[in-house]
C-alpha cells in the first residue's frame, strides 16, 4: 500500500492482549468473575455471529438444522449441568450436604467455555478452516485453528469499553479460569502435538497469553477441568442434536440400521478406523450392538406426534446417560468411561457416513472451499494494491493496523493474518456477498452497508 506504515514486527505494548487480569470492577457486583465472563461472551458480537455459520449444512437450508449458535447454546447448557452434577456427586460422597454450586467445579466457567468454544470458526466450519489454514501456512504464518482463533477473537480481537477506563480494551478481558477452561488443545501452534494432532489453541502471536493462562500448568498438555467438561459436552451435543437433525430430515434410518446386519457390518467397517486403527471390527461389532440394545426403536421419520415425542425421548435418555455417568477422580481431571466414548463416537459416526460423506453436500462444500479460497486471495491482492487505504472496509483496515503491533516474518505473512482474522469474522452470506462483489459475480448495491465495516 502506498501510504507509510511502520514495520511489521514493531512492539506496541498499549495493544498487548489481556491475559485474564480483569480491570477491577463495581465493589458491589453481585456476580463472581467467570459469570461475568459468561455475559461479556454473550453480548459479544462474535457470539452473535454464529447464527449465520454452519453447523453441519449451510445457514439457510429448509429443514430446520442446527446451526452454529445452537449448537453453542446447547453445549453451554450441557457444560452447565455436567458441572453440577459433578459438584453434587463430589459433595454428595464427602458426607457433606450435597450441593451442585459448591465443589471443585467453577459452573460460571464451565458454561462460558461452552458459550466460547466455537466463536472461532469461519464461514461453513471445518472446510473453511482447512482452506484458511493452508492459505495462511502458504504466507508464512503458523496457520488458521479455529480454536487458536477463539483465543485470539476473546483476548485480543473483540474490543469492548469498560466503564471504568476512559479507553478502548482489546479482548473482552475474560478471567484466567475462563479462558483455560476455552483452550481445548492447551498447546501452542509451534508444540508438537500441533503437528500430530493437527490442532491447537494459541497463534505465535498470542503466546504472551496463553503463557499466562497455563502459569503453573506450562508444561502440561492436560486440559483444565472446565475444559474437559465443555469438550465432552460438544461431543454430546455433536453426536445427539445433528443425529436427530438428520433422523427427522430422512437422512439416517435408525430402524434400517437396528434391523439390517448388513448395513450394520458395512456401517462398523467405515466407522471403528475413524476412531483408533487398532480397533479391531470384531471388537468394535460386539461395541456397537451394545449400542443398538440400549437404543430406542424409531421407526423413519414422518413428523406425526408420537414420533416427535420418540425423538424427544431419544434424545433426553442418551443425553441424561452421559451428563451423569461421568466422575472426578483422585487427580481432579475428568474420567469419562471407554464405554460412553466408543458410543458417542458411533452416535457422531452416524451423521458422517450418512451426510457428511454424501456426495448431495460434498458438491456444496467444494463449492463453498472455492469461495473462501478465492475471496482470501481477493482481500490480500487489494490490500496489497489499493492506494486508499480508506476504501477498504473499515473493520479490514483496523487488522491491518493490529498486525502491525505483533511479529511477522514478512509483510505478507501479518497480511495473511490480517485477512484471515476478516474472513472468520463473517457470516456466510456476507462472505458468499463478498465474494460475488470481488469477482463481478452480482451487481450489487452502493447501500449494502455491511460491506463498508
Amino acid at each position: 500500500m502506498a501510504t507509510p506504515r511502520p514495520a511489521v514486527g514493531r512492539n506496541h505494548r498499549n495493544a498487548a492482549p489481556s491475559t485474564g487480569r480483569r480491570l477491577s470492577r463495581q465493589l458491589d457486583d453481585y456476580r463472581s468473575q467467570t459469570a461475568h465472563d459468561c455475559d461479556r461472551i454473550l453480548y459479544s458480537s462474535a457470539y452473535r455471529r454464529l447464527a449465520g455459520v454452519t453447523q453441519v449444512v449451510a445457514v439457510g437450508e429448509r429443514q430446520l438444522f442446527h446451526n452454529r449458535l445452537t449448537h453453542t447454546q446447547k453445549v453451554a447448557q450441557l457444560s452447565k449441568r455436567i458441572a453440577q452434577h459433578l459438584n453434587w456427586q463430589v459433595t454428595s460422597a464427602s458426607g457433606e450436604r450435597p450441593s451442585w454450586n459448591q465443589g471443585p467445579v467453577d459452573i460460571d466457567a464451565a458454561e462460558a467455555a461452552g458459550l466460547a468454544h466455537d466463536l472461532g470458526h469461519p464461514p461453513f466450519g471445518h472446510i473453511a478452516e482447512h482452506k484458511l489454514n493452508e492459505k495462511c501456512m502458504q504466507a508464512g504464518t503458523d496457520g488458521f485453528e479455529g480454536n487458536a482463533q477463539t483465543l485470539r477473537i476473546v483476548s485480543k480481537l473483540s474490543i469492548r469499553k469498560d466503564f471504568l477506563s476512559p479507553a478502548k480494551n482489546r479482548g473482552l478481558g475474560l478471567s484466567q479460569k475462563t479462558l483455560d477452561g476455552i483452550l481445548k488443545y492447551p498447546w501452542m501452534s509451534t508444540h508438537p502435538n500441533a503437528g500430530k494432532k493437527k490442532k491447537w489453541g494459541a497463534y505465535r502471536t498470542e503466546e504472551d497469553t496463553f503463557k499466562g493462562i497455563r502459569t503453573g500448568t506450562e508444561n502440561s498438555l492436560r486440559q483444565s477441568l472446565e475444559a474437559s467438561i465443555m469438550d465432552w459436552a460438544d461431543d454430546i451435543s455433536y453426536a445427539i442434536h445433528d443425529l436427530e437433525d438428520f433422523y427427522r430430515a430422512g437422512f439416517i434410518s435408525l430402524e434400517r440400521l437396528i434391523n439390517d446386519e448388513v448395513a450394520q457390518t458395512e456401517f462398523v467397517a467405515k466407522a471403528a478406523p475413524e476412531y483408533d486403527a487398532s480397533w479391531l471390527i470384531a471388537s468394535a461389532e460386539e461395541d456397537f450392538q451394545g449400542l443398538l440394545a440400549i437404543m430406542p426403536k424409531l421407526p423413519d421419520f414422518a413428523g406425526g406426534e408420537n414420533e416427535r415425542a420418540h425423538v424427544n425421548s431419544f434424545g433426553s435418555t442418551f443425553i441424561r446417560r452421559y451428563v451423569e455417568g461421568v466422575h472426578i477422580d483422585e487427580q481432579g481431571l475428568l474420567v469419562v468411561s471407554p464405554e460412553f466414548r466408543k458410543e458417542v463416537h458411533f452416535l457422531k459416526q452416524l451423521t458422517w457416513q450418512f451426510v457428511i460423506n454424501d456426495p448431495s453436500l460434498a458438491t456444496l462444500q467444494q463449492g463453498q472451499i472455492r469461495v473462501i479460497g478465492e475471496l482470501f486471495d481477493a482481500l490480500c491482492q487489494w490490500v496489497k494494491t489499493e492506494k486508499r487505504p480508506q476504501r477498504l472496509p473499515t473493520r479490514l483496515r483496523d487488522l491491518i493496523e493490529l498486525m502491525h503491533t505483533e511479529d511477522y516474518p514478512s509483510e505478507d505473512a501479518g497480511t495473511a493474518r490480517a485477512v484471515a482474522d476478516y474472513i472468520s469474522s463473517l457470516t456466510e452470506d456476507q462472505a458468499l456477498d463478498l465474494h460475488a462483489r470481488l469477482h463481478g459475480h452480482t451487481r450489487g448495491s452502493i447501500q449494502d452497508t455491511w460491506v463498508a465495516y
